[in-house]
């Protein structure tokens, strides 16, 4: 065998092995040892409770997470070797990594337990109750897919049979008109911020593995657009979750999937026709 053939095999095989190391398990990030808590004896139905914030807490930086691969896969065409090393970097100089700890370290503060509890519990619980175990097996998932480029959903709102049936208003038709509604108001959000801030090449900086990226303040402010439209057009942080588990659930399906690509790439031009009319 071509010995640079085995070199390269070898070294996509070890990259895949930290990403997947990395991104396997929410709580192996969190070893933060200063801090002990002798809180460890918690109820299935807490431990419960404690898996499904954690899920709530990581899940919007997951979709990002997935987004932001998806878009560098779509527009650096990459091969499966290069991208992986940038998902690497991206996963662990990029933020995420450090939004992830901060995510579970938040809930298991607020429990008053740490992540050596939290393993120890899991352990011992997965094998007895089975919604524990599906909720852990849900957040490996939820990774897993991130890490893909997948849009992730929430283990505990379940897949298609299970949303349907505890949520029936949210069919495929009301989700994407939900979607325009949503992309409506950002555009006219924005149109402000264009308005506001003049010239956007001043409002942006490069990265060398993405391109173009808002400024720290135009992501503050393109961020606070999309808070404003979410709380407007979708309401409460339960609403919010409810409408992205459904967005990510029917991607699944191919004829959903082609129906939003369609409705965010008119968004997308409808933003790039708002810029350029600034010019």
């Amino acid at each position: 065998m071509n010995s640079g053939y085995s070199k390269k095999k070898s070294e996509t095989i070890t990259t895949l092995g930290l990403v997947t190391a990395a991104l396997s398990i929410v709580w192996y990030f969190t070893r933060d040892r200063k801090k002990r808590y002798t809180r460890c004896n918690l109820t299935n139905d807490e431990l419960c409770d404690i898996l499904i914030s954690i899920s709530n807490e990581v899940y919007p930086i997951m979709i990002e997470l997935a987004h932001l691969i998806t878009t560098m896969r779509k527009s650096l065409e990459y091969h499966s070797e290069e991208s992986t090393k940038d998902i690497e970097l991206l996963l662990c100089h990029g933020g995420f990594k450090d939004k992830i700890i901060q995510a579970q370290g938040r809930v298991l503060n607020s429990w008053e337990i740490n992540d050596e509890c939290l393993e120890r519990l899991l352990i011992s619980r997965c094998k007895s109750d089975n919604r524990i175990n599906k909720l852990k097996f849900g957040l490996e998932l939820m990774y897993k897919d991130a890490i893909r480029g997948v849009y992730p959903i929430l283990p505990y709102l379940g897949t298609v049979p299970e949303f349907n049936s505890k949520y029936p208003s949210y069919t495929h038709e009301y989700t994407l008109n939900l979607l325009k509604e949503l992309n409506r108001d950002k555009e006219r959000r924005f149109t402000s911020i264009i308005e506001e801030l003049g010239d956007l090449v001043s409002h942006t900086i490069v990265n060398p593995t993405v391109g173009s990226l808002p400024s720290v303040e135009l992501s503050e402010k393109l961020q606070e657009v999309n808070t404003l439209s979410e709380n407007h057009i979708i309401g409460s942080d339960e609403d919010k979750r409810l409408f992205t588990h459904a967005i990510s659930l029917f991607s699944r399906e191919k004829e959903f999937l082609l129906k939003r690509l369609e409705i965010e790439q008119e968004h997308s031009d409808n933003i790039l026709n708002i810029i350029n009319l600034d010019k």
